[in-house]
C-alpha cells in the first residue's frame, strides 16, 4: 500500500488562507512547478510545492509596501487578520491594534466559529522576540477586535505564554467549545466566547523538557471526542478524551525514542493515521501512528519503514534533489494528501 504524504518547504513568501475550517486542511493551487521525488526504498512520495498549506494568515507579509498593518509611526505594529480567496487574492484585512492593545501582540492562529460570529485568535511571535499571554476575540462579520484577555498562569507559572501553533485553538464537536493550547504546554478551555466577558480556564498542563530548545507542545488535532497533542518532555503524542472539555483525560500515548522531540502532527482525512515530524533525534524522520477514533488509542505503525530498516518511520537522508546534489531533508509541516 502506498503512503502519500506531502511535506511542505517554505519558499520565501508565506501564503496563508484565512476563513477555512481549521479541522480540514487543504492546499492552494498555484501556477508553479511541483517537484516529486521517490526515495527508492520508500513507499512514500514527497511533494515540495512552491506554496504552503492553506491555514490562517495571522501575520503581516514581510514588506511594508504590501503590509500596512506591519509598521506604523512607532515601529513594528501588532499585525492583524486577512481573508484571502483560494487564489490568494485579498478580500479584506483588519489590524489587531486597539487603543489598549499590547504592541507585542502578533496574531498567529485562529478558530472560526461562524454560528456565533466569532474568531478566536492566538498571539505568538514566531521569532520569540516578544512573549505574551494574550488571546483575542474578533467578530467575524466585520473583522473587529471585541475583547482581549490574558491566559491565567498555572502551577508552573508560565503555562499561559505563547498561545499556540497554527491550528492552535480547536473547535470541539459541539461547535461552540474551544480549547487553546500553548507552546508552554498549557491547555485552556474558553468560556463565554460570544459574551461580554470571555475568559479562559486552565484544564490541563504538561511538563517541559528543561535545557533543550524546541520542546514546545504544539500542533494539536481534534478527532471526535479526542484531542491529540505532542508532549516533547515525554517524547510522545498524547490522546486526551475531551468529551467533558473541562476535565480532559488521557486515554493513550505513543512514545518515541528518548532523543526524539515530536512537534508536528497531521491527521489523515479518514482519521485512521497520524503523521509525526519533529526535532532532535527525529529531525530528518517521519513517523506514522495508527489512531482508533472509537477509543482514542494511538499505536506506532510498525509497517511504515524503509525496506530492510530496523527503525520504524522513514529518514529523509541521502536524497537526490531535482536541482542537483544529494542531502538530507528536514520535514516540518506534513499532511496526508489524496493521490
Amino acid at each position: 500500500m502506498r503512503q502519500n504524504v506531502s511535506a511542505q518547504r517554505p519558499n520565501g513568501q508565506y501564503l496563508r488562507q484565512y476563513l477555512r475550517r481549521m479541522d480540514q486542511v487543504s492546499e492552494i493551487t498555484r501556477q508553479a512547478p511541483t517537484h516529486e521525488r521517490h526515495t527508492g526504498q520508500s513507499r512514500m512520495s514527497f511533494r515540495i510545492p512552491v506554496v504552503l498549506i492553506a491555514v490562517a494568515l495571522l501575520a503581516a507579509p514581510p514588506r511594508p509596501s504590501r503590509a500596512p498593518m506591519q509598521h506604523d509611526t512607532q515601529g513594528m505594529a501588532p499585525g492583524g487578520l486577512a481573508e484571502l480567496t483560494p487564489r490568494g487574492e485579498v478580500v479584506r484585512q483588519a489590524s489587531a491594534a486597539t487603543l489598549s492593545t499590547d504592541r507585542r501582540i502578533r496574531p498567529y492562529s485562529a478558530a472560526i466559529l461562524p454560528n456565533i460570529d466569532r474568531v478566536v485568535v492566538t498571539t505568538t511571535d514566531m521569532d520569540n522576540g516578544d512573549t505574551t499571554r494574550t488571546l483575542q476575540f474578533w467578530r467575524l462579520s466585520d473583522l473587529s477586535v471585541q475583547h482581549t484577555i490574558e491566559l491565567p498562569s498555572g502551577p508552573r507559572g508560565d503555562e499561559g505564554y505563547r498561545s499556540a501553533e497554527p491550528r492552535g485553538p480547536r473547535v470541539l464537536r459541539d461547535g461552540k467549545s474551544v480549547l487553546v493550547s500553548t507552546f508552554n504546554c498549557g491547555l485552556y478551555l474558553l468560556n463565554d466566547i460570544a459574551g461580554t466577558k470571555p475568559c479562559a480556564q486552565l484544564v490541563a498542563s504538561f511538563p517541559r523538557k528543561p535545557g533543550l530548545p524546541r520542546t514546545s507542545c504544539a500542533v494539536p488535532a481534534v478527532v471526535g471526542n479526542y484531542y491529540l497533542i505532542t508532549v516533547p518532555a515525554w517524547s510522545a503524542v498524547v490522546s486526551l478524551d475531551v468529551s467533558d472539555p473541562s476535565h480532559p483525560r488521557e486515554v493513550s500515548r505513543v512514545t518515541l525514542g528518548p532523543d526524539d522531540v515530536p512537534h508536528w502532527i497531521g491527521i489523515e482525512p479518514n482519521s485512521q493515521r497520524v503523521v509525526i515530524t519533529g526535532y532532535q533525534g527525529m529531525r530528518t524522520r517521519i513517523v506514522i501512528a495508527r489512531f482508533d477514533e472509537r477509543t482514542g488509542m494511538l499505536t506506532l505503525d510498525e509497517r511504515f519503514r524503509a525496506a530492510g530498516s530496523t527503525e520504524t518511520g522513514l529518514r529523509m537522508e541521502g536524497i537526490a534533489w531535482p536541482h542537483g546534489g544529494r542531502g538530507a531533508a528536514v520535514p516540518h509541516g506534513a499532511v496526508f494528501s489524496r493521490p
